[in-house]
């Protein structure tokens, strides 16, 4: 089934007219949208982000060495160095591509953040079911919750730029779309 045509169509198709350069022009800014390529600059902070990620693993091996009776200690821990082993790879995987699509990130750190975080909630939860009359337990709650709070607020956030992101993918898909249809009718026109 075909729309008929209307006057507002011949119109938007009108409004400009679709050359090579236009096209490619299409393409170039729906590839920046959707990748981001590094620059100097970020590809420090990568590099960066590696030497944190792997400077925060010999960090949580004395926590567990020092602390490891702690049930909570037990959990989070190992949790802590799988999830910084895991941003540390993602980020080595990024420098040798020199880019990463922007839809992955939104992803990994999901991913990663929710590994965290469950450790982080997980373990105080299960630790004050062990002693319930224990104050330390019901503060390591509160805090647990805290965390919570604060990593909702930061996937809110990472769900809404991901949703800005296919909107704007969508529209630039859209508008080039258009000036297609705009230089088949021409050629129609032509004919």
């Amino acid at each position: 089934m075909t729309n008929p045509p209307t006057e507002f169509r011949d119109r938007l198709l009108a409004t400009q007219e679709t050359t090579p350069a236009l096209r490619e022009e299409y393409r170039r800014e729906l590839d920046a949208l959707l990748n981001h390529t590094l620059t100097p600059r970020t590809r420090l902070l990568t590099w960066g982000g590696i030497v944190l990620a792997l400077a925060f693993i010999p960090l949580c091996i004395r926590a567990l060495l020092v602390y490891g009776a702690d049930p909570q200690v037990r959990v989070i821990q190992p949790t802590f160095i799988v999830t910084a082993l895991g941003f540390a790879a993602w980020l080595v995987i990024i420098l040798r591509r020199g880019g990463f699509a922007r839809k992955t990130s939104y992803q990994v750190v999901e991913w990663v953040g929710g590994l965290a975080l469950a450790a982080i909630v997980a373990a105080p939860m299960f630790a004050g079911l062990n002693a319930p009359g224990d104050p330390a337990s019901s503060f390591a709650l509160l805090w647990s919750i805290i965390a919570l709070i604060v990593a909702f607020a930061w996937g809110t956030g990472n769900r809404i730029a991901a949703a800005n992101l296919d909107m704007r993918e969508h529209l630039l898909r859209i508008e080039s779309r258009l000036a297609d249809l705009a230089e088949a009718q021409s050629r129609r026109g032509e004919q």
